[in-house]
């Protein structure tokens, strides 16, 4: 028997292979077939109709354009009026009839590769007129373009239709200049030539006015200036990102919502923890534009995470904030960071002026000047202008030039409850038109400090400048003997987890202070500081030692402890030979002699210092110089 599978509508997802199966009491056997779809050969454009004039020229361009697989297996060939004439590209220069009349071009486009397939050719017929020159006529436009407005990103197509005798050019003008033949495609048709303007991924700067020119051998026509506009999704941002709400009291949460153009239909709402808010609610009120939401009287079921969506024809913007519930509300306050009062900036640097803020509601953060006796005031406007403020509080200068210096006020303001509380702080700022790197080095040269575990550790640096410039920012860190790679230093702070109440700071962070001091803190400590004009660091060895009581012993044998001199045969000296030990050494040794049975008497280093008679060794032993009774 002979079966057949059909598969209607074929598809790419069609492609692949096929298997017939057939099976009976005596055995079974299969056969498998290979199924590629292709796309259908289609001429996609092609003039319909063309519109000469006698006399005007020897020949003329037909041209059309093939849609398929690889173009080196299309056969095209041209047909007149039935009859098969030479060409075989896609594009075919007749020359001009010598009389009026109508002529009627075939083109066929064939596929080759795949013998027996389906929809592997096309046809098109394309009339060509040729006319008198009693017979021209003037261009027209028969379809002007239209106004149009487009959202940003999309695809915008211009529209005009001129119709005339011989068929006439059409221009496209964008302004006052003219546009290039390569932004719009003319094709011939029975109504005309129609012209498109096609704008892909439009832009804010694809705004503006256009205009479609038609000419040909009677005159041209211009159309009346259409327009362009772009309309994109809005943006939103957050006045505040926290909001603090105290029970009880009044509360308003803002987004702020920029359109590119003005978009009359817009939709807005609010959810509160992803339920959508209403103001039949009772304790909920929105703004007339609906970008504001007031809570009349703060409960603790306020608090949440709100979310403001905003719905336009050009698309959709969403943002949240957080509200959060607390007992009462804290004013502003502003402050420059200790050691940062007088700044010194270089000439042509990027610079950034400290402020540390604090405040529930966080406050707003603007700085000011007084510039030519005005006062000059700059805030957040998220553009990387000359001057801004960083989300930090500090105020970015771009390029320090010699009009910054003076005074600079950090300005921080809230008003939780519609009263506005402000707090100011300022600093002053220098410039200079160089500044020397810090130079950074072990007080007193000890680039070795030994400690007894339990007691302070003192570490002490000093720090030399051009200028003053942020001292606070030296930098403690420690690593452990043995290592070399500081990127896994741990960073000295008061505030870390198991330092706190362990290191502190004196003398502007030159002075580092481990109390109570362990063997864990035994290793390799770095001090360093960084300027707008460089760094420097020094690296001091702090060993942590057990403590030992001092010890005293005899480096020789003594018989009853009693020396006996011939002084005539010690004139070059005597030594008590001793060594004394501890941990840490003794800072202090001294020796103790008593003539006869009278008291001790201290003989310490440089007694009788015309002749040094005495000296104490550094482990303890003592020489007599000339020793006598």
């Amino acid at each position: 028997s002979r079966q057949e599978l059909t598969i209607t509508n074929t598809e790419d997802g069609d492609e692949g292979l096929y298997m017939c199966s057939v099976a009976s009491a005596r055995g079974g056997d299969e056969v498998s077939a290979t199924l590629t779809v292709l796309p259908p050969i289609q001429i996609t454009q092609y003039p319909t109709n063309r519109r000469l004039l006698l006399g005007t020229g020897s020949s003329y361009l037909l041209s059309v354009q093939i849609t398929a697989g690889d173009p080196n297996s299309q056969i095209i060939t041209w047909k007149l009026d039935g009859n098969s004439i030479s060409g075989d590209t896609n594009t075919l220069s007749p020359s001009i009839p010598s009389s009026a009349g109508t002529q009627r071009y075939t083109v066929t486009a064939l596929l080759t590769t795949w013998l027996g397939a389906r929809n592997l050719q096309d046809e098109k017929d394309i009339y060509v007129t040729t006319y008198a020159a009693e017979d021209v006529q003037e261009a027209v436009i028969v379809q002007p373009p239209v106004d149009q407005i487009a959202i940003l990103g999309s695809t915008v197509t211009f529209v005009c239709v001129a119709y005339g005798i011989p068929d006439p050019n059409v221009l496209w003008s964008r302004g006052s200049a003219d546009m290039s033949a390569t932004e719009y495609s003319n094709k011939f048709t029975e109504r005309g030539v129609e012209s498109e303007l096609i704008i892909s991924n439009v832009k804010i700067s694809s705004a503006g006015e256009y205009r479609c020119k038609a000419d040909n051998l009677k005159g041209s026509i211009q159309t009346k200036s259409v327009y362009l506009e772009i309309i994109s999704p809005p943006t939103v941002g957050l006045v505040d990102s926290v909001y603090y709400g105290v029970p009880g009291k009044e509360l308003s949460i803002a987004v702020e919502v920029t359109y590119q153009n003005v978009i009359e239909k817009s939709m807005c709402s609010w959810t509160r923890n992803g339920i959508k808010l209403e103001e039949q609610s009772g304790n909920i009120e929105f703004g007339d534009d609906g970008t504001s939401l007031r809570i009349i009287s703060v409960e603790p079921a306020s608090a949440g995470n709100y979310r403001f969506t905003i719905e336009t024809e050009a698309g959709s913007a969403t943002t949240s904030t957080t509200l959060q519930i607390i007992n009462a509300y804290i004013s502003p306050s502003a402050a420059i960071p200790k050691y940062s009062e007088v700044m010194v900036a270089l000439k042509g640097s990027v610079y950034y002026l400290p402020c540390e803020v604090s405040g529930k509601p966080t406050p707003k953060v603007s700085w000011k000047r007084t510039v030519g006796g005005q006062t000059v005031e700059y805030k957040d406007n998220g553009v990387d202008l000359p001057y801004s403020v960083e989300a930090s509080g500090s105020l970015k200068i771009l390029s320090v030039t010699d009009a910054d210096k003076g005074q600079w006020t950090c300005v921080a303001q809230s008003s939780p409850d519609s009263v506005l509380r402000t707090a100011e702080a300022s600093l002053e700022l220098d410039v200079v038109e160089w500044l020397a790197r810090p130079f950074v080095y072990p007080y007193h040269g000890h680039s070795t400090i030994t400690v007894v575990s339990g007691d302070t550790l003192e570490v002490n640096i000093e720090v030399m400048y051009r200028y003053q410039i942020r001292a606070h920012n030296i930098i403690w860190s420690r690593l452990d003997f043995g290592n070399t790679n500081w990127t896994q230093a741990k960073e000295l702070n008061t505030i870390d987890p198991g330092y706190d109440n362990v290191v502190s700071f004196e003398r502007e962070r030159r002075q580092l202070m481990v109390h109570g001091i362990s063997k864990l803190f035994q290793g390799q400590y770095k001090a360093s500081v960084a300027t707008v004009s460089g760094k420097d660091e020094t690296v001091i060895m702090v060993n942590v030692i057990s403590r030992i009581p001092p010890n005293i012993k005899w480096l020789h044998t003594i018989n009853n402890f009693y020396y006996t001199v011939n002084c005539n045969n010690a004139r070059h000296g005597f030594v008590f030979d001793v060594e004394v030990t501890g941990e840490p050494f003794p800072k202090e040794i001294t020796w103790y002699k008593r003539a006869g049975f009278g008291d001790f008497e201290g003989v310490r280093n440089g007694t009788d210092s015309k002749t040094s008679k005495y000296t104490i060794g550094y482990f303890g032993d003592l020489y007599i110089k000339n020793p006598d009774k």
